[in-house]
């Protein structure tokens, strides 16, 4: 009886903690690793080199004993610039696995400058796995764990939030990896997250298209003037310095591109002008030497009036073109 007692009592242990070892000590081949990311501090951004300064933290969660996603993943393009591998083990007893790594990382970028400098960016970052494939590595979005950082700052930015997603990228080629069981293509996993940033004001935008503005406001209200003024052209060549000026202040500040931006166009059309104004300038010029003065008249009242509807036209536009 006393025997009988015992082995009921060690069947009771036994069952009592046989999904504890079970957890820890069964492997698996669970190939699901929850990946999450938060985001510390982001800066240099470039236009010009297409790029930034990224801090943030990654982290991973998984089961497998045998995988290290930790050690086997990769930023798309990025260069990291410091890395310190936090924590890496067992999260108790419960036979998942956790790691983090700190990273601090120039990533590249493809930035939207038709709007600049009233341009709204998103910021990518591509974290990938690249020894195995997503049947062995499969990522999941720790969406339940993963915040926007309350204090990020981006100077003369504002942070209107993230989004982040997992996808998978299927290679057409298995990068002449063959095992001899497959030659089919490599399918990685992969987590995509995005900072939407604004500009702060439209006040940060002002500053940069301020002169090229005053300029073709100058050459309106110099066309006012009756051609017997000096200032007709001496004032004109001024507007025409700040316009170049300015070309060149926006030039580099932004990269090779087809598109023309917003701040480009402000200028291009203030040159467009300023030729017209110059050309209608001369021809008045003439109309006075050969004592035409009523045709002048005319044609230097024709001519404020043109600049000053092109002047309206192009400002509807410019609204339109930054709100849309």
């Amino acid at each position: 009886m006393l025997i009988l007692l015992k082995r009921l009592l060690l069947l009771a242990l036994l069952s009592l903690t046989w999904p504890v070892l079970a957890a820890t000590q069964a492997p698996t081949n669970d190939p699901d690793v929850d990946v999450g990311i938060y985001i510390n501090r982001v800066d240099s951004l470039s236009y010009v080199k297409g790029n930034y300064v990224v801090d943030m933290t990654l982290w991973f969660r998984w089961r497998n004993p045998n995988l290290h996603p930790n050690k086997t993943f990769t930023i798309k393009g990025a260069t990291i610039n410091h890395r310190r591998d936090e924590y890496d083990g067992q999260m108790g007893k419960s036979g998942m696995h956790w790691a983090g790594v700190d990273i601090v990382a120039s990533v590249p970028n493809k930035f939207d400058i038709e709007k600049f400098p009233f341009d709204a960016q998103k910021l990518l970052i591509q974290i990938e796995e690249v020894e195995q494939g997503a049947q062995v590595v499969n990522y999941r979005l720790d969406e339940a764990h993963m915040r926007l950082n309350p204090r990020l700052e981006i100077p003369g930015w504002r942070v209107n939030g993230d989004n982040a997603f997992i996808t998978l990228n299927e290679y057409p080629t298995n990068f002449g990896y063959t095992d001899g069981k497959t030659n089919e293509a490599f399918v990685s996993s992969q987590l995509n997250y995005e900072l939407l940033l604004s500009r702060i004001s439209m006040l940060s935008g002002m500053k940069l298209i301020f002169a090229p503005m005053v300029a073709i406001l100058i050459l309106f209200f110099t066309s006012l003037l009756p051609t017997t003024q000096g200032a007709r052209f001496g004032v004109g060549t001024t507007a025409i310095f700040a316009l170049v000026s300015s070309h060149y202040l926006i030039l580099t500040q932004l990269p090779e591109s087809n598109h023309i931006t917003i701040a480009e166009q402000i200028v291009v059309f203030g040159l467009l002008q300023a030729l017209i104004y110059f050309m209608v300038t001369v021809y008045s010029f003439n109309l006075q030497d050969k004592g035409n003065s009523t045709a002048h008249k005319k044609v230097d009242t024709a001519l404020a009036l043109s600049l000053g509807a092109a002047d309206l036209l192009f400002a509807v536009y410019l609204i339109y073109r930054i709100q849309s």
